[in-house]
């Protein structure tokens, strides 16, 4: 069960002084600004709580995160918090446009219910904190600082955090001794429901909403919910709210701080693979995640830490060795090879987040199932950067057109790829459908490796599933006779003839029938055939041309041309084409004889 692996997740964190995870009761939060008060009560200071972080080349400055008393859950009213809260609360006051000049303004309902709130919790404590706090909440007035000149200088940042200092900027209310041990025991202000916990089987009392999730894509800013009802029709047996969940505020807790901790990007345990916002994580608070982000290839150039070589040449090395049928070496990744690994995927629905795939394993199975895809996808002509495994992103974005306005792939499509890749199944047949309808329509220089790989890949192992001998070749197979296989070659070298007797033209046979020779050869390749004469005559050595041709006419299985191909006919079509062109156009020949090593190839472009 989702929930009870991230309360898990969250005991194994919590067990870990240096994981910094929230306490019981208590949350981390942003508090880009601290309100230093006198013992008196009288405001004297307001100072920015930010640090610099550096990203890439850049140096941006991020607000400090303060360990606080848990937040409230705001869907709507007025609800303060204990200590720290947004300007509107803690000072009554609010930023609004009035002629196009922004004025301060009172909303004292606000300041009110903070003043209640922390006057209630502290009520007989005597500390200088607690003291200076009470002072200042009973002298405030929102109406005779409008005009402050310390609220003034920071009204832009009023809809965010702030938090008193009491006497010293260092003496924060949140880390008083007596402010915390009074938080620690104060009595429930919410009417409590005992019911059996549907995570951990106790009976405890159970969360009537569930606090926010923060970081998933496209979600609301002020975050969406994991576990929610909000229509009667999600209702039964006359419960409200989450009381149709039934799980206890403890378990609560356990899995949003989990989950919210994930979504952090300082920790990278995150990538983003099409719509989903996918979070992973081991039963262990020592696994190194960077190597788990470089492993799907979600690494920026900002992100890369200095030994991304090293760690990457420890990965590939690991991969190559589970193809070649070694045992790899996971100490890279600081997990061991039996650890229970999980991945998780999140996309928004409004104010709810939708759960993608969801996948619970071994980190040595999960590393086999990746490893697998790499090797499926392995193909001649990939590039040669340090990050030699194609990222999960741009095997979907290869699937959006070029040409739309919206560059977002199919968020079905995603989760679906995710899935075959997390559990070794086949891979959707629409991933196959999509990249062959662009190389098909995408025109100029359609087949690049990344497209070329997928192809092969998911034909690759369709035919394991359905258990066929032959497999489409990491690189050029000149003994494959599969008739869609030796038509993509043989357009890759019609369309090279072609070149080398006319050169460049405005409108190769690549740009006026690749797609026609692709889907329904029998219409074009009489006339490319014929077409090819008339090159061919043009050449001063046509003659290894010739043989070529004659050679892999020789190779299909039936004489005549196809009227229609397949769809997976369709991409061994473009796989040979590729292969071919990969061959035709390297920087050096080795089946060209050497009375054609002389000619002219500068003019074509090598496969992207």
């Amino acid at each position: 069960m989702i929930l009870d692996d991230l309360a898990r997740y969250y005991d194994i964190l919590a067990a870990d002084e240096d994981s910094g995870v929230a306490p019981l009761g208590y949350s981390w939060k942003d508090v880009p600004n601290l309100a230093l008060i006198s013992k008196d009560g009288e405001l004297i200071g307001i100072i920015p709580n930010k640090r610099t972080i550096k990203t890439g080349k850049k140096e941006i400055e991020k607000p400090r995160s303060e360990l606080l008393p848990e937040r409230v859950i705001r869907s709507s009213g007025v609800s303060a918090n204990f200590l720290a809260d947004n300007g509107k609360y803690m000072f009554g006051l609010k930023v609004a446009d009035k002629d196009g000049e922004k004025v301060i303004e009172t909303d004292t309902k606000y300041f009110e219910a903070f003043k209640k709130l922390n006057t209630d919790m502290l009520s007989g404590a005597d500390g200088i904190c607690a003291t200076a706090l009470l002072r200042f909440l009973e002298k405030w007035n929102p109406a005779e600082n409008t005009e402050n000149p310390l609220i003034k200088a920071v009204q832009d940042e009023l809809g965010s955090n702030f938090l008193f200092c009491a006497d010293t900027w260092s003496d924060k209310t949140n880390n008083d001794e007596e402010i915390r041990r009074i938080w620690d025991t104060k009595p429930s202000s919410q009417e409590i429901t005992e019911l059996q916990c549907s995570v951990c089987g106790e009976v405890l009392p159970i969360a009537k909403l569930h606090n926010a999730i923060n970081g998933v894509k496209d979600a609301q800013s002020s975050g969406a919910a994991l576990v929610s009802f909000n229509n009667d029709s999600f209702e039964s047996y006359n419960k409200k709210q989450s009381h149709n969940a039934a799980v206890s505020e403890k378990v609560m807790f356990k899995y949003t701080t989990a989950l919210n901790r994930l979504l952090k990007k300082e920790y990278r345990q995150c990538i983003q693979i099409g719509d989903a916002t996918t979070v992973f994580w081991a039963e262990t608070a020592e696994a190194d995640y960077m190597s788990v982000q470089m492993l799907f290839g979600n690494i920026s150039d900002e992100d890369r830490p200095d030994d991304v070589e090293k760690i990457q040449n420890e990965i590939s090395a690991s991969l190559e060795a589970i193809k070649n049928g070694i045992k790899p070496d996971l100490s890279a990744f600081k997990v061991r090879e039996d650890t229970k690994f999980y991945i998780f995927g999140l996309s928004p629905n409004a104010s709810r987040l939708s759960l993608r795939f969801y996948s619970k394993s071994t980190f040595g199975d999960f590393f086999k199932n990746v490893a697998r895809h790499y090797a499926d996808m392995e193909i001649v002509g990939a590039t040669d950067r340090i990050f030699k495994q194609v990222p999960l992103w741009r095997i979907v974005a290869e699937t959006v057109s070029p040409k739309s306005s919206d560059k977002k792939p199919n968020p079905v499509l995603s989760g679906a790829l995710m899935r075959s890749i997390l559990f070794g199944s086949d891979y959707p047949e629409t991933l196959l459908a999509a990249i062959v309808n662009r190389v098909k329509k995408d025109g100029d220089k359609p087949v690049n490796h990344v497209r070329a790989a997928v192809i092969k890949a998911c034909i690759n192992r369709k035919n394991k599933t359905l258990k066929l001998k032959e497999d489409i070749t990491v690189s050029l197979n000149e003994n494959a006779t599969d008739q869609a296989y030796v038509l993509g070659r043989l357009f890759a070298v019609l369309e090279t003839v072609q070149q080398r007797a006319i050169g460049n033209v405005n409108a190769t046979i690549k740009d006026r029938f690749f797609s026609s020779a692709c889907a329904t050869p029998a219409s074009v390749y009489p006339s490319l055939l014929k077409l090819a004469q008339s090159h061919l005559s043009k050449l001063e050595k046509s003659g290894y041309w010739e043989k070529l041709i004659s050679e892999l006419l020789g190779k299909m299985q039936e004489i005549t041309f196809p009227n229609q191909l397949d769809l997976e006919a369709q991409g061994k079509f473009i796989i040979g084409y590729y292969h071919q062109h990969a061959v035709l156009y390297a920087k050096k020949n080795p089946d060209k004889p050497e009375n054609e090593a002389s000619d002219d190839t500068n003019n074509v472009d090598a496969p992207q």
